[in-house]
């Protein structure tokens, strides 16, 4: 492929349907129509987001003649299987334990002899966790392991297709009836690493379920390196702009101290009481101070001495003994360790945000880390001709992969804690 900005090829773009056919003796099989839409496929789109515990995807296919969509027919929950390569990867979602469902199925225009149909997608997990409740008490172990038990036991997870890293903590817990997604997206505000800050994102990206850190996850060398000139070269056929931003980056977020001092980024004033012996402890946390950022994208974390004093209070109620076997005075996942400081990681995390568009990469994923490097002003560039402030490491916080018919690209948005192109030195 010469350009990572042209069309991307469609290896395969299958659409199933299964039916449940009765024989005689009341007996009943499972019958799998298959159709091909591969040369038919006019638009796809491909998403995922550190936001999103699963992925989720659309395409617009046109067809002239027979209708696929009143013949198959197509009235959602059909499997879709489709594997596309660009210059820079592939999305392979050609297995069983892969493919995604139709979740909505509108037509898109409609004339005499051609029909235009979209089809909305989403993981196939999503369809399993509405029918499934959690009841089972989990206690004694990791949070890692519980994850890790919930998507073997509910959605069969082939291990290959989890990547969980190891919390230090525990925390015993009783399902509820609630669904599987619901109750780990839970559990990673309430988790601690065996090193750094507390925090954790629970998504879905194309090479399964991922239960990460924040530490972990601004720690990873970038993956990439997309670069902003201005512009690209007259030939857009060509490798040199493979690793071009293609219009300007929109940052729609940078800083708000405001919000991030009502919010209790900076400092927090945070109160616990213990049911089990009427009282209170007070502990006020400071990101300079036990706060303190393990790793960041950026420069070292420096907060201005006028932001130092707290303005929010958070009231938490110890959870004392309520899981345990007999009389216990232990605190079950003592947010004493967590609670503030998780909340002051996830919302310095989102400091800047920033909108990128650049040719096709599918080895991108939502939680990876680019660099990006930012043309100063044309007065500046005799000094210096990257912008140090704005440049620098940042980690996809949301990602779509786009193809048309002789395009494809791939857009993000980005996020950061600190500002700098130099990392820390923590």
């Amino acid at each position: 492929m010469a350009s990572a900005l042209g069309s991307a090829k469609y290896t395969k773009i299958d659409i199933q349907k299964k039916k449940s056919k009765k024989y005689g003796r009341g007996s009943r099989k499972i019958v799998k129509t298959r159709v091909d839409l591969k040369g038919k496929v006019t638009n796809f789109s491909y998403y995922e987001s550190l936001y999103s515990p699963i992925v989720t995807a659309s395409l617009i296919y046109e067809e002239a003649g027979d209708s696929t969509k009143s013949s198959l027919p197509i009235s959602g929950n059909e499997d879709l299987f489709f594997i596309i390569e660009s210059k820079y990867g592939k999305l392979n979602f050609s297995k069983d334990d892969t493919a995604l469902k139709v979740n909505v199925v509108p037509e898109a225009g409609k004339q005499s002899n051609r029909e235009a149909v979209y089809l909305g997608l989403i993981s196939q997990y999503e369809v399993k966790d509405k029918k499934r409740q959690v009841s089972k008490k989990y206690y004694n172990t990791p949070i890692s392991s519980s994850v890790e038990k919930i998507l073997k036991e509910y959605f069969q997870v082939p291990k290959s297709r989890m990547h969980i890293e190891e919390t230090k903590n525990m925390y015993d817990f009783i399902g509820k009836g609630k669904n599987p997604i619901e109750i780990i997206t839970k559990l990673a505000r309430k988790s601690v690493p065996v090193k750094g800050d507390p925090g954790y994102f629970f998504f879905e990206t194309q090479e399964g379920f991922n239960f990460k850190s924040i530490n972990y996850l601004v720690a990873q060398r970038p993956k990439a390196t997309y670069s902003y000139s201005g512009g690209f070269q007259a030939n857009s056929d060509n490798d040199r702009n493979d690793y071009k931003i293609m219009i300007e980056p929109k940052f729609i977020k940078d800083q708000d101290v405001m919000n991030a001092v009502t919010s209790g980024t900076y400092v927090s004033r945070n109160i616990f009481f213990n049911p089990q012996n009427a009282k209170y402890i007070e502990k006020i946390y400071k990101i300079n101070e036990e706060g303190n950022v393990e790793k960041t994208l950026g420069t070292d974390l420096e907060v201005d001495d006028e932001l130092d004093g707290y303005v929010r209070t958070n009231m938490h109620v110890l959870d004392v003994g309520s899981l345990k076997t007999g009389v216990s005075d232990a605190v079950n996942n003592s947010p004493l360790e967590w609670q503030a400081k998780s909340t002051m990681r996830y919302n310095i995390l989102h400091t800047q945000m920033l909108d990128i568009q650049v040719p096709c990469n599918l080895n991108l994923m939502a939680g990876d880390v680019v660099k990006v490097e930012i043309e100063n002003l044309q007065t500046e560039k005799c000094n210096e001709p990257v912008n140090k402030h704005q440049s620098g490491k940042y980690l996809i916080l949301h990602l779509c992969h786009s193809f048309k018919a002789n395009e494809s690209v791939t857009s993000m948005t980005l996020v950061r804690d600190t500002y700098g192109l130099h990392t820390g030195k923590k």
